[in-house]
């Protein structure tokens, strides 16, 4: 079929019943969307309405342009589904097609009933050569020689298996506009898909993207992604093994649209998933004494100094992840007699708020036990909220905010505040302490945490919806005598209370020692970045 959109051509083929639930795919760089066509097969006989679609440049679709980005072809299908009335839909893209598909899922989350990509390209580079010399003599028109065809099967196909598919049928043309498209895109658009199920399919044998990619993103993305790694195959799966890569499709879509908790193995437990409980927050670093202690330190004048400005008498502000409460009685202070609202997931860390609010006589204070992702509150019940070191360790982070938002008042702001180890300075280094803190780093990730997230702030906060965000960022840092000594005894007690599980006695003294030599190093410093962004609820929402 053909559509009209914008003065484009969109050129779409179809297999399958259209009273059936649409799924688009979209192919590789340069090749065309009939590449799809043994899945499409698959997919119209499972019930599905398959729909390839060609970007443009590709077999008629028009409208290549050398200022393309990826989101506009993302938008091309979005307009395409408009066109012809479709609302929902899955999205499958093959290599460069991935791009697109994930982008459906990200860009367009009330139309994505989930994303699969077929490969993982652009997250890792390619282990061969060949990948490279490929695209160039497709784009220097040099198919039909000996030494194309050779890349192309070294570079796209596992060892032993026939490529001659790929010899023909390409559209050298587009892939100068598609490459700049990809140059033009930051990494993390390509490590997005929104909220909506996703597959991953891989070639063991793939040297374009390497099966590291996958995992990667199912790291990660967790319960959100389906990894299938199929042996026997390479980057171009779909003529490799097609059977194994439609079972693997069919049964995604089919566990996506009963919207079943879907396992590694791919089998359903819809009575578990019926059963699964309300996500709980977990802090990954625990609620020991030595946490708390140092936490208690804290000041808003410090790490709010951002969202102060914006806080008035009378407010009602909500704290997120409270801890032993001594901001958000620094919060109450500010905007007395307005409310404040403390909330944490520990008993421990609210009894000691408790505590400290009667020490203080803040009767415009309150704490709760409560969870984010459903907070006790009715519609727009504060007018600010206030987050600290929380959206890293949270593994939903934008359901979190967009349940903030709905607790929010219109024109109510939120501030956010979370580290972000890619800013830690150190010196001098000790090796026992720097490979330490990887570890740490990786069992927090473990957890559920992302020490690296407080960049994207800023971002999040865009995705859930919050309008005049801006970010910014505060730096922490010891570097006096008695401040490298406190970090390295809170450092010491963390090892002891929270990973002591994990090595012996004697690794554990070795690593106290080490931290002790560094805080009595002349001249010892430390410092870590706080990544900071601010937004409001549109007024009127």
């Amino acid at each position: 079929m053909e559509v009209h959109v914008e003065g484009r051509t969109i050129v779409v083929h179809e297999c399958g019943d259209r009273t059936n639930t649409p799924v688009v795919m979209i192919p590789a760089m340069g090749r065309p969307a009939t590449d799809f066509e043994l899945l499409s097969k698959d997919l119209a006989e499972a019930g599905y309405w398959a729909l390839m679609f060609n970007p443009r440049g590709v077999n008629g679709s028009t409208g290549l342009d050398l200022s393309l980005e990826i989101k506009d072809i993302a938008s091309d299908v979005h307009s395409f589904l408009n066109a012809i009335g479709v609302s929902k839909a899955h999205f499958i893209g093959h290599a460069f097609g991935t791009r697109v598909a994930r982008l459906m899922a990200e860009l367009y989350p009330g139309m994505a009933l989930s994303s699969t990509s077929i490969t993982m390209g652009g997250l890792l580079p390619p282990e061969l050569p060949y990948p490279l010399i490929a695209l160039d003599m497709i784009e220097k028109q040099m198919q039909g020689t000996p030494e194309f065809e050779k890349a192309i099967s070294d570079a796209y196909f596992a060892p032993g298996i026939d490529g001659s598919i790929w010899f023909s049928g390409w559209y050298g043309e587009v892939i100068p506009a598609y490459t700049l498209a990809l140059a033009r895109t930051p990494q993390e658009e390509l490590m997005c898909g929104g909220t909506a199920p996703m597959l991953i399919v891989q070639g063991v044998c793939d040297v374009f993207a390497p099966v590291r990619a996958g995992e990667i993103m199912k790291e990660r993305l967790k319960s959100q992604v389906r990894l299938v790694n199929i042996p026997d195959s390479a980057h171009e799966i779909m003529h490799e093994q097609p059977a194994l890569l439609s079972e693997a499709v069919v049964q995604f879509l089919r566990d996506a649209d009963q919207h079943v908790f879907y396992t590694e193995s791919g089998e359903a437990d819809v009575a578990a998933a019926a059963a699964e409980p309300v996500r709980k927050v977990e802090y990954g670093l625990g609620w020991g004494d030595a946490v708390t202690k140092f936490q208690s330190k804290r000041s808003i004048k410090k790490y709010a100094d951002f969202l102060l400005p914006h806080l008035n008498e009378n407010m009602s502000v909500l704290d997120c992840g409270c801890g032993s409460g001594g901001m958000t009685a620094e919060l109450a202070q500010r905007v007395s007699p307005g409310r404040v609202v403390g909330i944490d997931v520990s008993p421990k860390q609210l009894k000691l708020a408790n505590e400290l609010k009667e020490s203080k006589g803040l009767h415009n204070l309150e704490f709760l036990e409560a969870n984010i992702y459903e907070l006790p509150f009715e519609d727009a019940s504060f007018d600010a909220v206030w987050m600290n070191t929380l959206l890293m360790h949270l593994q939903k982070p934008v359901e979190a905010l967009k349940e903030i938002y709905r607790v929010l008042r219109p024109g109510g702001v939120i501030g956010v505040s979370d580290a972000d180890w890619d800013g830690d300075i150190m010196a001098p280094k000790f090796q026992i302490i720097t490979g330490r803190m990887a570890l740490n780093e990786k069992y927090l990730n473990s957890k559920g945490s992302n020490m690296r997230h407080g960049k994207y702030n800023a971002s999040l906060l865009h995705k859930a919806g919050f309008e005049h965000v801006s970010a910014s960022a505060m730096v922490e840092s010891w570097g006096t005598p008695e401040e490298v000594r406190e970090l390295a005894e809170f450092s010491i007690a963390v090892e002891y209370d929270q990973f002591s599980h994990q090595a012996s006695e004697m690794s554990l003294n070795m690593r106290a020692e080490t931290w002790r030599k560094w805080a009595a190093y002349p001249g010892a410093f430390f410092a870590r970045t706080h990544c900071r962004a601010i937004g409001w609820k549109k007024a009127g929402n």
